[in-house]
């Protein structure tokens, strides 16, 4: 996976910035690109201007949409086929062991479609490294999802969790 932003907008913005990123066919970038997420400037924590990905196939075809509304103590997400048709959510808890200590456990997600659960996704506890190297580790269990569709938006999904979540906002401007 590579990113695609503006310089002055990862420092100056962060978290909040406009990026791109590509999925790529095999192991490196040298792969053609599959899949791209384009995220829009948005205000973390804001309860206008959410973050969202519009989820582009190798053409660069709409093929669907994550949205992440604006809850209190949920972290959530509603993903949507390129009609706009809701086909999966993700709920997780902000009250879960690993959102405080996250050397400790991990913090899980539920993937449902049409009120039953059907996946999750699980961020896992990081080690000393990923803690200086400022990386994550995800799990996604696709569980009883077959649709490769809905497995690709499954993945967008765990890509904005990741970035609105867990991505520590480098910006000094923030105060």
């Amino acid at each position: 996976i590579t990113e695609e932003s503006q310089c002055l907008e990862r420092i100056c913005c962060s978290v909040n910035r406009s990026l791109t990123l590509n999925v790529h066919k095999g192991a490196s970038k040298d792969g053609p690109v599959i899949q791209s997420m384009r995220k829009p400037f948005h205000l973390q924590g804001c309860c206008c201007l959410r973050p969202h990905f519009d989820v582009l196939d190798a053409d660069s075809r709409q093929i669907g949409r994550v949205d992440d509304p604006c809850k209190l103590c949920v972290m959530d997400q509603v993903i949507s086929d390129a009609s706009g048709k809701k086909v999966l959510s993700t709920t997780g808890s902000i009250c879960q062991v690993g959102m405080c200590c996250p050397f400790c456990a991990s913090v899980d997600f539920e993937v449902r479609k049409n009120d039953s659960a059907v996946g999750k996704v699980s961020k896992l506890p990081m080690s000393c490294k990923e803690c200086l190297t400022k990386t994550n580790r995800f799990i996604v269990d696709f569980g009883s999802l077959n649709d490769p569709l809905e497995k690709r938006l499954m993945f967008a999904a765990t890509m904005l969790l990741d970035l609105e979540y867990f991505e520590v906002n480098q910006s000094s401007n923030s105060g």
